[in-house]
C-alpha cells in the first residue's frame, strides 16, 4: 500500500470526524449568525426600500473596513500570540499582550473617529446622500475594532460561546428586535436611525465582551512574570496581519464603496442583496476552516505531508460539493430570490449569477489563504492580494460607469479568481499540496484505477 493511500486510512476514518464534529459544533454560532443576518438583511430591505437600505449598506460597508483598519492587526495577532502563552502558562505575557493591545487599538481607532469627524463636519456635502448615517455611526469606528480584538482574544482562550454569541448572534437579534419596536411605535425608520441602533446594540456587545474577556482563565495571576521583551515582534507581526486583513477585506467590498460614488443609493441598495446572498455559496469553507485549517497546519509543521494531502483531498469533497449545489440553485433561481426582498431587486439577478460564479472558485480552490498565511508564505499572499485588489479596483472604475451593478459584479468576481487561484499556484509549488476539488476527484479516480490493477 502506498504512502498516500495509508495517510487516507489514517485520516479517513479517526481525524475527518473529528474535525467535522468540531466544526459542527464552533460553526452553530456561525450558522446562526448568517441565518440571522439574511433576516435581519431581509427584513431591512422591506422595511428602508433599496434606497435607504443602500445608505445603511454603504454605511455599515465603510465602517467595518475602517473598523478593520483601527484593530491595527491586534486582532489578527491574539490567536498568533495568546494559545502560546496560555500553552507555556505565561500568564504576564498574557496580561502584557492584550494590555499593549487595548491601549494601540483605542489610540488608533480614536484617531480615526476624530478624522472621520472632521471631515464629515468640514465638507459634508462630499458625502451626498451617506452624510447622516457616517456621522451617527462614527462611534463604530471604536465598537467594531473592540468586539473584534475581544471575539479573537476569547477565541483564542477557547471560549468559542463567549467570543461569537455576542457579536454574531445576539447583536443581529437585539438590532432585528430595536427596528421593531420602532417600527410599532413611530411607524417608519431610515437608514441614519438604523445605524444609530446599531451604535447602541454594539455598546452592549462590546460590554459583554469585555467583561468576559476580563474573566478569562488565562488571565489568573501566575507569580511574578520576567519583563516582556516582545513589544516589537507584536507590532511587527500584527502590522503584517492588518495589511493582509485590509487587502482581503477591500476585495471582498471594494465593489460597494466604489459603486456608491456612481450610482444611487436604490442600486447601492439592490447589489449589497445580491452581495449577501452570493456569500452563501461559501458559507461551507468558512465553517469548515474554523477547525481544519489550524489541523492542516500542525501536520505541516510536523512534516507530514501525506496525511495533510489526505486530509485536504477529503475536505475539498466536503466543502465544494454543497457550495455546487448552492450556486446552481441560486443562479437558476436568483430573480425569484431576490424578488422576496422586493420587486425592485430583481434586477441584481445578473450580477448575482457573477458574485456566485466567483464565489463557487474561491470555494473549489481550497483553504489556500489560511495556508498560504501560516505556513510562511504570507509575503508572497501580500503580494498576490495587492495585484488582485489593484486589477479589481482599475475593473471596477472602468466597468461600474458603464455597466453599473453587472460592472460591479464582473470587477469583484475577476478580482476574486485572480486572487484564489494565484494563491492556489502558491500552496501547489511552495506548500506541495494540492488542495483544490479538481485534484481531489483526479487523485480519487487515480485511486480507484490503481487498486482495480
Amino acid at each position: 500500500m502506498s504512502r498516500e493511500r495509508e495517510a487516507g486510512q489514517t485520516f479517513g476514518a479517526g481525524s475527518l470526524v473529528a474535525i467535522l464534529r468540531g466544526a459542527a459544533l464552533a460553526g452553530l454560532l456561525q450558522v446562526a449568525s448568517y441565518g440571522l443576518s439574511y433576516v435581519l438583511n431581509f427584513l431591512l430591505a422591506h422595511w428602508l426600500g433599496a434606497a435607504q437600505f443602500g445608505r445603511y449598506a454603504y454605511t455599515m460597508t465603510v465602517y467595518s473596513l475602517v473598523g478593520l483598519v483601527a484593530t491595527a492587526g491586534f486582532s489578527a495577532s491574539a490567536l498568533r500570540f495568546l494559545p502560546q502563552y496560555l500553552a507555556h502558562q505565561d500568564s504576564g505575557n498574557v496580561r502584557r499582550y492584550l494590555a499593549t493591545a487595548r491601549r494601540t487599538l483605542l489610540g488608533v481607532a480614536t484617531a480615526i473617529a476624530l478624522m472621520l469627524l472632521t471631515l464629515l463636519w468640514t465638507i459634508p456635502g462630499s458625502f451626498g446622500a451617506y452624510a447622516d448615517p457616517l456621522l451617527y455611526g462614527l462611534p463604530l469606528v471604536v465598537l467594531l475594532a473592540v468586539v473584534q480584538f475581544a471575539s479573537e482574544s476569547l477565541r483564542a482562550f477557547g471560549s468559542v460561546f463567549q467570543a461569537y454569541f455576542p457579536s454574531q448572534v445576539l447583536r443581529p437579534l437585539l438590532v432585528l428586535a430595536a427596528v421593531w419596536v420602532a417600527l410599532r411605535t413611530t411607524g417608519g425608520v431610515d437608514a441614519p436611525h438604523v445605524v444609530l441602533t446599531v451604535v447602541g446594540v454594539m455598546l452592549v456587545v462590546a460590554a459583554v465582551q469585555l467583561i468576559s474577556l476580563a474573566r478569562a482563565p488565562g488571565l489568573v495571576p501566575a507569580g511574578e512574570a520576567a519583563p516582556s521583551v516582545e513589544r516589537s515582534l507584536w507590532w511587527k507581526i500584527s502590522l503584517s496581519l492588518l495589511a493582509i486583513s485590509v487587502l482581503g477585506a477591500l476585495l471582498r467590498q471594494m465593489d460597494v464603496v466604489i459603486l456608491g460614488w456612481f450610482v444611487p443609493t436604490s442600486e447601492v441598495g439592490i447589489y449589497a442583496i445580491a452581495v449577501r446572498l452570493a456569500t452563501f455559496c461559501g458559507l461551507s469553507l468558512i465553517l469548515i476552516n474554523i477547525l481544519a485549517a489550524p489541523s492542516l497546519l500542525t501536520l505541516y509543521s510536523a512534516g507530514r505531508k501525506d496525511e495533510m494531502q489526505a486530509l485536504a483531498s477529503q475536505l475539498a469533497h466536503v466543502v465544494f460539493w454543497p457550495a455546487l449545489a448552492v450556486a446552481l440553485l441560486g443562479g437558476y433561481f436568483a430573480r425569484d430570490i431576490l424578488g422576496l426582498f422586493g420587486p425592485e431587486y430583481r434586477a441584481a439577478a445578473p450580477a448575482m449569477i457573477v458574485l456566485l460564479l466567483g464565489q463557487l472558485v474561491n470555494v473549489a480552490v481550497g483553504p489556500v489563504g489560511h495556508l498560504v498565511d501560516l505556513t510562511g508564505h504570507h509575503r508572497a499572499g501580500l503580494y498576490v492580494r495587492a495585484f488582485a485588489l489593484a486589477l479589481g479596483v482599475v475593473a471596477a472604475l472602468s466597468l461600474i460607469p458603464r455597466f453599473g451593478i453587472i460592472g460591479a459584479a464582473l470587477a469583484t468576481a475577476a478580482a476574486m479568481v485572480v486572487w484564489n487561484v494565484s494563491l492556489y499556484v502558491i500552496v501547489a509549488t511552495r506548500v506541495g499540496l494540492r488542495t483544490s476539488i479538481f485534484d481531489a476527484v483526479f487523485a480519487a479516480v487515480r485511486g480507484r484505477g490503481t487498486r482495480g490493477t
